[in-house]
């Protein structure tokens, strides 16, 4: 990007400053004859003699009044000109900035999309977010001016200037002499301002990023109680922006209330000398009055060239430190992001990697790491967490290695556009993002690479494509159809909608979701096939419930002539959802159609008893609970403060009567009648009497429902589809009687089995798939978010996945279950599973180790071998064969006895060496995997205890205490032992309490065994 802002200015828009320049222009001539006009009207016209006169050079002659009027006519049409001029070219400017700062913005995201995933551990979103939209703001309206405003307020400030030293020099000289004065001072004083500003920008940048990571971490600010230091940490940063604009005011304003000063003192002179003037003959009246209306003109200009020099520096930081944030080193060269080839070559050659090095802040990540993993291998590389992510964006070309190179068949990874990569390559991590929107959008995101079509753009008011064109932007249609489906090898979007179903069903997502679209609502206008098919689940649902005796009553029907136990009087009053917030329950008790239901059937008294007595149990319940006390759900619909509020009025009602509550308190009871449910609440206080009034009045209300008002409510109804219910809801067209136990369970069960007899299950799947997921996918779990992710790379069909801790919220037999299918789903890709602990060796044909930043073995990593013996990874499985065998770590997961295995060190001892030996401090624990020892016991003689052997384990205290150990071991013969150090197994015992209150049994016995022995060395 240019380094100068006018340098970008005129780069990108010099055809349009020049039209604002010569529009300019054109406009002198004009605003010359509209200053020397007043003169002549005074001069002429109305201090004038011998009339009648001709105008200019016509042949006729005016009166005095006709003449004046003519020359008034005319600067009336000077004045429109002048003013359609001056439109014309600020809103030709307006347009011109807006276009620029479009371009800007653009190019900046464009860049973003660029930067080396590095840099983003150094600039946080929201600063970015800040500097794209808050910061180049102002540069919008800068740049729209940058060349006109010298042009027109300068030629203006000219034209006035030449007006007025044509009329008199001497008073020319006047009006210019103060320019000289405030053009050296207010630049001296406005470089203190622009300095000031640059650092507010900054601190301002800063706040934003701290705000912005106070969002992301607000659950570490809770669950650590730290909200007291991180306001007092965001005070300091306001504190210290509000010293720098302090400074700032005063300086600035300073300066401003000194060039005022000095604009005003010309008047002044003006007045002295030109009067001087008159008096002497010198100069007339209408001169003097027509130099003074254009000095008034004359200051505009020139103030407007004051401010555009600080406006002009003030763009000129902003733009300079915009630019060094947005030019870091390593970017993405912009050809590899937008060539696209016509025939997507794909990467289905031997992933090489050649003497990979990785150097970060000084620190070498990887060392000289070579290998290779043949085409459609499934291949595990195990390393520690440093590394796991180094690997993995290398290999998907997040990152560039700082010396060797990676190959994939005869291409080079680091030359290859994002369009191959971006189709071939699937990359899964704990960086990948849930973009707002739905789930479908996110599964489809790896998909959407070029549009097939041009879409429906110029419909849209709001999409130019010539303009986006004006502007530098894509001109790419975001409506458009941007999948194509035979570059997968599908024919028509049925196979794409088949091929995703196989993807959700692979990740085991098809449950979740399942779940999910009970909870959607659905549009029968827009889906109306499926909204017809859920009515008849809704018929076959009901008549399995009749069926059987004992699923009967597990749903009370909303039926036209009966009354819903338990649903509450609102919903029996209205029978219908609501659509519009007035026929909300909590805003029934004003809705003019509901009271007039009421007032027909003289219900509005008994309702406002029942409300009254409905207060008094609540009162009698919970007018005691405290502030920081939960309620019961079924008075969901309470909170602290209405529970008080019913408390005063009920003693006011047991004392003085219903009458002397207010109407707001009398509303009150009645809102409280209408959240009544009979059965939830149990109560006895609607008998069947008032349950056929509220029928009555249900009728009366749906029959006097004005038509314009009946869109607010969707309404209850047994043969209609209702949108304003979820699906869950219109299946059962009921409320759950929770009186029966797992009720809600037994429900779920029948209706999945209707859904999947009718084949519909696909169907609503799918209707999930249209769910928001939220702002980072924080509606979704965790696992739900990485299965999402997880489809949105395999529906792309790569060649090539990477694997960094893709399904680490799932335990480890949902792991291995869903990689299984993820192989069979997609069994000629070539799969790299980034790991920290070694998976088993029947999943994987290759497994590499690398620690420390080096690869372990060969250069060139072999197949692992079928059967356990030699290598790393099949030592570690049987060292965590051993360790399930040991009493201490029986009860431990296998997978935590592998982790525990890798982290542990084999160790060799020659016989007579000693392992632990007693009075020091114990660091470990040791499981003799060859060989064997003794157990001594060292005082004034060395006394044997006991000898141990294979799979023994010795130290365990070591592991649990700070306290020096109380015998000595010692090798026998050669041993092989694992030594396990303390700080991973105190890792492992705080992160699983099961496994934390199992060892503490173990370590009892242990105990009891130790001071037995010790007796016997008594």
């Amino acid at each position: 990007m240019d380094k100068n802002i006018f340098q970008y200015i005129w780069r990108n828009s010099k055809g349009q400053q020049l039209v604002i320049m010569a529009m300019t222009a054109c406009s002198f001539p004009f605003l010359l004859m509209a200053l020397k006009l007043p003169k002549i009207i005074i001069n002429d016209a109305i201090d004038g003699k011998d009339f009648p006169k001709g105008f200019f050079d016509m042949d006729f002659e005016f009166g005095q009044i006709e003449y004046l009027l003519l020359l008034c006519a005319a600067l009336f049409f000077l004045i429109v000109i002048n003013i359609s001029f001056s439109k014309t070219i600020n809103t030709y400017k307006g347009v011109s900035s807006e276009r620029m700062l479009r371009r800007f913005r653009y190019q900046l995201y464009e860049r973003i999309l660029r930067f080396p995933q590095r840099h983003f551990q150094k600039v946080t979103p929201s600063e970015l977010s800040a500097m794209v939209t808050a910061e180049v703001e102002p540069l919008g309206f800068f740049i729209g001016e940058s060349f006109a405003v010298p042009v027109v307020q300068g030629g203006t400030m000219i034209t006035i200037l030449y007006f007025m030293m044509s009329e008199d020099p001497i008073l020319g000289f006047v009006a210019l002499s103060m320019v000289p004065i405030q053009a050296w001072l207010i630049p001296k004083m406005q470089r203190k301002v622009n300095a000031l500003g640059k650092e507010r920008v900054i601190k301002a940048r800063h706040l934003a990023g701290r705000v912005g990571e106070s969002c992301l971490g607000v659950s570490d600010v809770h669950t650590n109680d730290t909200s007291g230091y991180m306001l007092a940490e965001l005070s300091r940063r306001l504190g210290v922006i509000f010293s720098i604009r302090v400074e700032l005011y005063e300086k600035k304003f300073f300066m401003k209330g000194l060039n005022n000063f000095l604009s005003q003192l010309t008047p002044l002179i003006f007045y002295s000398v030109g009067g001087v003037l008159i008096i002497n003959g010198d100069l007339s009246l209408g001169a003097l009055v027509a130099v003074l209306a254009a000095y008034a003109r004359f200051t505009t200009p020139w103030r407007e060239l004051l401010k555009y020099y600080q406006r002009l520096q003030d763009s000129r930081i902003k733009y300079e430190q915009l630019i060094e944030q947005f030019q870091p080193s390593d970017m993405l060269d912009p050809a590899l992001q937008q060539d696209r080839p016509k025939t997507l070559p794909g990467l289905k050659g031997a992933i090489e990697i050649k003497n990979i090095s990785l150097v970060e802040d000084g620190v070498k990540a990887l060392d000289d790491v070579s290998f290779k993993i043949e085409p459609g291998t499934r291949a595990a590389i195990v390393t520690d967490p440093g590394s796991r992510d180094k690997i993995a964006h290398l290999m998907s070309r997040l990152i560039l290695p700082t010396s060797g190179a990676i190959a994939i068949g005869d291409s080079s990874l680091s030359t290859l556009p994002e369009s191959v990569t971006g189709s071939a390559i699937g990359h899964i991590g704990p960086e990948s993002y849930i973009f707002d929107g739905t789930i479908e959008d996110n599964m489809m995101f790896g998909l959407m690479h070029t549009p097939i079509d041009n879409g429906d753009g110029e419909t849209d008011p709001h999409w130019d494509f010539k303009e986006a064109q004006a502007a530098g932007n894509t001109t790419a249609d975001v409506d458009a159809d941007w999948i194509d489906v035979k570059s997968l090898g599908l024919a028509d979007e049925g196979q794409l909608k088949a091929w995703l179903m196989k993807a959700i069903y692979a990740l085991e997502l098809d449950e979740s979701l399942a779940a999910k679209s009970q909870t959607m609502e659905l549009d029968p206008e827009k889906h109306p096939e499926l909204a017809a098919r859920l009515m008849e689940a809704r018929g076959k649902i009901t008549a399995r419930l009749n069926a059987n005796p004992d699923d009967k009553g597990l749903v009370y029907p909303f039926k036209d002539d009966q009354y819903n136990s338990n649903a509450d009087i609102a919903a029996n009053l209205v029978f219908g959802e609501a659509v519009e917030e007035e026929f909300q329950t909590k805003n029934l008790h004003n809705n003019q159609h509901v009271l007039a239901a009421l007032e027909e059937f003289d219900l509005k008294p008994p309702f406002t008893e029942i409300g009254q007595k409905f207060a008094g149990t609540i009162v009698d319940m919970f007018g005691d609970i405290g502030e920081d006390q939960p309620l019961p759900d079924e008075f969901s619909f309470l909170d602290h403060e209405t529970i008080q509020k019913l408390k005063n009025q009920t003693i006011q009602a047991d004392r003085e009567g219903l009458d002397s509550l207010d109407d707001d308190e009398r509303a009150l009871l009645l809102t409280l009648t209408f959240e009544l449910i009979v059965d939830r609440h149990r109560f006895a206080l609607v008998d069947d009497a008032m349950k056929d009034k509220i029928l009555e009045a249900r009728k009366f209300f749906r029959e006097n429902l004005p038509e314009e008002t009946r869109t607010g409510i969707a309404f209850l109804a047994e043969d209609a589809y209702n949108p304003k219910l979820n699906t869950r809801r219109n299946l059962l067209m009921g409320t759950i009687n929770h009186t029966i136990p797992n009720a809600e369970d037994r429900l779920n069960d029948i209706i999945f089995e209707v859904l999947e007899e009718m084949g519909l299950t696909e169907d609503m799947i799918h209707l999930a798939t249209g769910a928001p997921v939220g702002v980072g996918g924080s509606r979704l779990s965790q696992a739900d978010r990485q299965r999402v992710v997880l489809v949105r790379s395999l529906i792309k069909k790569p060649d090539i996945v990477i694997f960094n801790e893709a399904l680490s919220a799932m335990d480890r037999e949902t792991q291995d279950r869903i990689r299984g299918k993820m192989f069979e789903l997609l069994p000629e890709t070539t799969f790299v599973y980034v790991t920290g602990e070694a998976p088993d060796n029947s999943d994987f044909g290759q497994i590499l180790t690398i620690r420390n930043g080096r690869l372990e073995g060969a250069g060139e990593a072999a197949p692992a071998p079928e059967e356990e013996g030699d290598g790393g990874a099949s030592n570690i499985n049987t060292e965590a064969a051993v360790l399930a065998n040991i009493p201490l770590f029986a009860g431990i997961d296998s997978n935590q006895l592998k982790l525990l295995a890798f982290h542990s060190q084999p160790m060799e001892f020659k016989a007579g060496e000693t392992l632990i030996t007693q009075g020091e401090q114990g660091e470990a624990a040791y499981v003799i995997l060859d060989g064997k020892v003794k157990i001594l016991f060292e005082g004034d003689n060395e006394i044997v205890l006991a000898e141990r052997g294979e799979h023994t384990l010795l130290g365990e205290l070591s592991l649990l205490s700070d306290s020096v150990t109380t015998a000595t071991v010692r090798a026998e013969t050669k041993v092989t032992a694992l030594q396990i150090k303390k700080e991973m197994f105190i890792e492992l015992l705080e992160s699983d309490a099961m496994v934390a209150s199992y060892v503490a049994r173990v370590i009892s016995d242990k105990l009891v065994e130790s001071l037995q022995l010790l007796s016997k060395a008594a």
